[in-house]
């Protein structure tokens, strides 16, 4: 009996050696961490959660159409336009464009010289001898007609009264006309020699309103045909 007795008791544990302090402090670090985790990964989910439906919401809204402008535009391909020409013998139907950079001219007809659309003067046209601006130019003769469309859809015809060819220094065509519309095309007859000159007058009104009859003129460059 003593003999068990003393093997119970050297087999007892000593549970006062326990660090029960550290043990807690341990514990609570760990819980500490647990809780900011999960607070943590509470906040990412509702972000997302706030994000995708704020995404889902945008996709829901209607486009917003384009705003057009209505009739001629005000500018074409960065470059301001002052109206139309209409040439129906040539199928001819360009925006008239407010320069006389060759970069212009490469896109469409320019004003060369003169006032603006349908105003008193001797409004200069110029354009590059290709298909798809004045190439066929030549094949229009005194008595031709054709159209000028202000930025209003206001327009006028034009008879063409002179057909000629001069050099490209002879500046003579640009002169000022006063008291009548008149309106000069021009381009470079084949090889860029010489110029092809079509001097044309207005005739009757398409429009009721002319609008401004000042004379806005621009200066003078020498473009290539």
């Amino acid at each position: 009996m003593s003999r068990g007795k003393r093997s119970m008791e050297e087999d007892e544990f000593d549970w006062s050696g326990i660090p029960y302090k550290k043990i807690g402090i341990i514990a609570l670090v760990v819980a500490l961490v647990i809780i900011i985790v999960v607070f943590t990964i509470h906040i990412v989910n509702k972000r997302k959660a706030a994000e995708e439906a704020n995404a889902k919401s945008n996709t829901n809204v209607v486009q917003q159409e384009p705003v057009v402008e209505p009739g001629i535009p005000s500018t074409y391909k960065g470059y301001s336009v002052l109206g139309e020409i209409i040439i129906d013998k040539l199928n001819i139907d360009e925006y008239i464009l407010d320069s006389t950079e060759n970069a212009a001219m490469e896109l469409a007809p320019v004003r060369l010289y003169g006032p603006s659309i349908n105003n008193d003067g001797n409004l200069c046209i110029a354009g590059h001898n290709y298909d798809e601006v004045f190439k066929k130019l030549n094949e229009l003769e005194a008595g031709d007609k054709f159209t000028l469309m202000d930025r209003s859809e206001t327009g006028q015809d034009y008879v063409i009264k002179e057909k000629k060819e001069v050099e490209p220094t002879d500046l003579s065509v640009l002169m000022p006309v006063e008291g009548k519309k008149q309106v000069t095309l021009i381009t470079c007859v084949e090889g860029a020699t010489t110029r092809l000159v079509l001097i044309a007058e207005a005739q009757d009104i398409v429009g009721t309103d002319l609008g401004d009859t000042t004379n806005d003129t621009t200066n003078t460059t020498d473009n290539e045909g």
